[in-house]
């Protein structure tokens, strides 16, 4: 599950963008300046990150201060007093298991389908913020997931790529009008480019076994993107062939076993009309043109002074889940990711391994096509350099018959 919106995080703490709308006056001029506003008020703010929906949790909330622009960092909120109450009079209140981050008690509340939501603040200097109530809807269930093989449009190549495009359809809404935020999280498999022989360390150089323990890795991720979907304009309200992802050969994703998790969240109007107003801002250039700022309001405030801005959202969503899980494309089609190549300048390094400094330490030694000994960069050989774990995810499952090929 997931436990908040990364989404958040991006635009108020480690990337540190403000919530803002950009209004367009491009259409009335020919040229363009920058405009490069001053938004410091903007700056310390709450930022609220959280979701409850149907279930027993644990739910998670991540409290942070706002960032400016030209010094991004991620500030967590701390030693702050959280809870979560529903209109049935129960209510929990959260640890803080990170700085900045609080978390439910599996159990302690369950989010249960018609009941509503809402959430306390407390913070050290006294001050109270709470949300409303916000029912939590019935989940709209996924009816089917799956991939197909073709060739798209992919940033910084002047060819179309082949890969995977996965398309998601939807059982019969209960309601007409239904309102969809998808959460995705990718986790893929892949090796390294070469087997380690040897291992050099405190100035010994070592057989290293087992020689592939270093050579296969999972990674897994949040994938950045705010997809959303009202049905309001169908004449009956399912979702058909939705093209929620594409995964291209330009990476790694695809080169050993690749899992797509789609988490499907119903929301209500004015939820969905919030993370709408993010994606539309969020989705224009990357800096400002002759625009006007506008905050964009969530719904947590100061209950003794309404008139503070604080930014994000607590977020009451019934969720639908499905995993699928898809092998190496079988057929001929090209990758384009780099790939190490052991030369005569690997070779020298390893000749003069013995003065290499010990803070470098240790190295992995490969033995080339011809059997000479080689020092390429660790990320030749070890795989966790590119960012993955060499242990397998408790939710992983081996390739099978059964697997999309």
């Amino acid at each position: 599950m997931f436990t908040g919106f990364k989404y958040m995080k991006e635009l108020y703490g480690y990337k540190a963008l403000v919530i803002i709308a950009l209004c367009s006056s491009l259409a009335l001029y020919s040229c363009v300046d920058e405009y490069l506003p001053k938004i410091s008020k903007y700056e310390n703010l709450l930022v609220v990150d959280g979701l409850l929906t149907n279930g027993s949790g644990p739910f998670t909330i991540h409290l942070s201060f706002s960032t400016s622009v030209d010094k991004p960092e991620y500030k967590p909120y701390t030693n702050c007093l959280v809870y979560i109450l529903d209109n049935m009079g129960n209510e929990a209140e959260l640890n803080e298991i990170e700085d900045g981050k609080y978390e439910t008690v599996v159990g302690e509340i369950e989010g249960v389908v018609g009941r509503s939501y809402k959430i306390k603040i407390v913070s050290p200097n006294g001050k109270t913020y709470a949300s409303g109530f916000e029912e939590l809807l019935t989940p709209l269930e996924i009816d089917t997931l799956y991939p197909n093989l073709e060739y798209q449009t992919v940033s910084g190549y002047t060819f179309d790529l082949p890969g995977y495009q996965f398309y998601l359809s939807t059982e019969v809404a209960c309601e007409i009008n239904t309102y969809v935020l998808w959460q995705l999280e990718k986790t893929y498999q892949y090796n390294a480019d070469y087997t380690i022989k040897y291992i050099y360390d405190d100035r010994l150089l070592l057989p290293f076994s087992p020689s592939d323990s270093l050579f296969t890795c999972w990674k897994t991720s949040k994938i950045d993107e705010i997809l959303l979907f009202n049905t309001s304009t169908l004449s009956v309200p399912v979702i058909e062939e939705f093209p929620i992802l594409f995964v291209s050969t330009a990476t790694r994703e695809l080169m050993t076993r690749y899992s797509l998790l789609v988490n499907q969240l119903t929301l209500t109007k004015e939820t969905f009309d919030f993370w709408n107003n993010v994606r539309e801002q969020n989705s224009g250039e990357t800096s400002l043109f002759t625009q006007q700022l506008y905050h964009i309001r969530g719904n947590v405030e100061n209950l003794s002074d309404p008139a503070e801005s604080v930014l994000g959202y607590f977020t009451v969503a019934g969720k639908a889940s499905q995993r699928i899980f898809v092998d190496k494309p079988q057929t001929n089609i090209e990758f384009y990711y780099p790939v190490c190549v052991v030369g005569d300048g690997e070779i020298d390094a390893y000749k003069y391994i013995r003065w290499t400094d010990p803070i470098t330490w240790p190295l992995y030694v490969v033995r080339d096509e011809t059997a000479r000994l080689a020092l390429p960069q660790a990320i030749c050989t070890d795989c966790r350099e590119r960012g993955g774990d060499i242990f397998k995810p408790e939710f992983w499952i081996d390739s099978d018959e059964n697997t999309i090929k």
